[in-house]
C-alpha cells in the first residue's frame, strides 16, 4: 500500500516524470534500476517532509447551483441542477421543501459528505452526488 501511495505521489509530479523518463533510456540494467532506485529513495524523503503541510483553504468548500428539476421519490429528493449534476438526498426530511428554480448551496463536509440548503434557509440535508 505504501508503494502505491508513493507511485502516486511520483506520478503527480512533472520532474519525476522527467526523471522516469531519463531512468527509463538508460541501457544497462542495472545502472537503470539504481536510477530508479535513487528516484524512489528521493520522493519517499520528499513525501515524508510534506506530511500535514496541505492547505485546504485554496479548495472550494461550496458551490451555488440553480434547480431546475427536483423529483420527490419514495419521501427522497433527486435533484438535477442546471449544470446536469444530479444529486440524492440521503436521509428523509419533513421540513425540507425545494423546487425547479430555487437556488442552492452545496457544501463540502467530513468524510466526502455533502450538504445542500436552499436559499434563505437553515435547513441542510445530506446529499450524494450520483452523476
Amino acid at each position: 500500500m505504501k508503494k502505491m501511495v508513493l507511485i502516486l505521489i511520483f506520478l503527480s509530479s512533472n520532474s519525476y516524470a522527467n526523471s522516469l523518463k531519463e531512468c527509463r533510456a538508460i541501457g544497462n540494467k542495472d545502472e537503470r534500476l539504481n536510477c530508479y532506485d535513487q528516484l524512489a529513495d528521493e520522493q519517499e524523503g520528499i513525501s515524508q517532509s510534506r506530511f500535514g503541510a496541505i492547505k485546504y483553504k485554496d479548495i472550494p468548500t461550496e458551490k451555488i447551483y440553480s434547480v431546475i428539476e427536483a423529483k420527490k421519490i419514495h419521501d427522497r429528493y433527486l435533484i438535477t441542477m442546471e449544470d446536469g449534476q444530479i444529486w440524492k438526498q440521503m436521509e428523509r426530511s419533513r421540513i425540507f421543501r425545494i423546487d425547479a428554480g430555487n437556488s442552492v448551496t452545496i457544501e463540502s463536509g467530513l468524510l466526502s459528505s455533502y450538504f445542500l440548503s436552499k436559499e434563505g434557509s437553515s435547513v441542510k440535508i445530506k446529499v450524494k452526488r450520483i452523476k
